[in-house]
């Protein structure tokens, strides 16, 4: 790369640290292969530095050692020119404690819904026995964290891959083929407990502004829906409110999906609305438990809430330490450094996120 081109990209944001020790680096240290790759990465070095280390693993597990110069520089190749997703040339990712298969054109796991998966496991709202419905489920990775019974999507290229990740993780999950639109989807969501969801929630003007990465490589209908993006988040509040669904958790895509869901679900549930790491609104979760249901009967909300978290303490498993959530104080590079720390105390977890911009949309 030209040095003219490397001070363009420095000068792109020198708030970022990447970028600024690019500027600043001398030519002859950045090998060409990391030159290559540092565009793909928005100009983040240190990010270019990550995506080459796993590239190289995987090129030296994968690859007798006579094709790994050129394998290399292949991938190299598909990432810079043809935009393709880092989790697909790669086969996996992270997920918790899973390592999902990826392959396009399914939705590539985002860290975005590692958060608020992991928040859920933990937050007592699901109990033993409970029946998991996950409807569009793509590669399976909600699911398969959350243990859920059943999984359902459109695509035929994600039920083939969410049974695939299912069998590799060794858990039973029956996964269908099937329209949420379906008539037959009532009686499905009718023999469950609880409903998850990652919807496509993109609007088709929102569509057009997202990166070649995402466009041109992952499914459409994984992504856009119609009504701004809530079509397909509507259809599952119908059914279930129909089925009387005890516990609903739907992500979303911001702010403006929040009152449309929540006006639809207040008067039957109690309404709750997460955010991500950055603070934007990532999930409405939506419950009929019973400690909900006692404070509608007078019983003062104090000590519903001592009772239940109490009892749930002494019966939930140690799953590590919490994952850290961005105060709107902290910067960019705190809470990078914290999510690094909080996937380096729990065994790995999530650390191929770390600095991708990933699809929360």
């Amino acid at each position: 790369m030209a040095t003219k081109q490397l001070q363009k990209i420095g000068n792109y944001n020198q708030k970022n640290r990447g970028f600024f020790f690019l500027y600043f680096m001398p030519r002859q240290q950045l090998s060409s292969l990391l030159r290559r790759l540092v565009p793909a990465c928005q100009g983040d070095l240190s990010l270019a530095q990550r995506e080459l280390a796993w590239l190289k693993e995987h090129v030296q597990k994968t690859q007798p050692p006579a094709l790994q110069t050129s394998t290399l520089d292949r991938y190299i190749e598909e990432r810079v020119i043809h935009h393709k997703p880092l989790q697909y040339i790669l086969g996996t990712q992270p997920f918790l404690d899973l390592d999902i298969l990826t392959e396009p054109p399914t939705l590539i796991p985002r860290w975005e819904t590692e958060e608020w998966v992991h928040r859920l496991q933990q937050s007592g709202y699901l109990v033993q026995g409970d029946r998991i419905l996950d409807i569009c489920t793509g590669t399976g990775c909600i699911a398969l964290a959350l243990k859920a019974n059943t999984a359902i999507d459109i695509s035929d290229e994600a039920v083939a891959l969410a049974r695939r990740n299912a069998a590799k993780h060794g858990q039973v999950l029956s996964v269908l083929k099937c329209d949420v639109f379906d008539d037959s989807v009532a009686a499905l969501v009718a023999d469950h407990d609880v409903v998850v969801a990652n919807p496509p929630y993109v609007t088709r003007d929102q569509y057009e502004t997202l990166e070649k990465d995402v466009k041109h490589w992952e499914d459409i209908r994984a992504l856009v829906a119609d009504q701004e993006g809530l079509a397909v988040h509507h259809r599952i509040v119908d059914l279930a409110l129909q089925a009387k669904t005890k516990v609903l958790a739907m992500e979303i895509g911001g702010t403006a999906q929040v009152d449309p869901l929540r006006r639809r679900l207040k008067d039957d549930y109690a309404v709750h609305v997460w955010q991500d790491l950055r603070c934007k609104d990532r999930l409405v979760l939506a419950t009929k438990r019973k400690i909900i249901q006692l404070v509608k009967w007078g019983v003062p909300i104090s000590l519903a809430v001592i009772g239940y978290y109490a009892y749930q303490k002494q019966n939930r498993p140690n799953v590590g330490h919490p994952m850290p959530f961005k105060s709107s104080e902290n910067d960019d590079s705190e809470y990078q450094k914290s999510r690094q720390e909080w996937a380096e105390r729990n065994n790995g977890i999530g650390l191929r996120d770390v600095g991708r911009s990933g699809g929360g949309v």
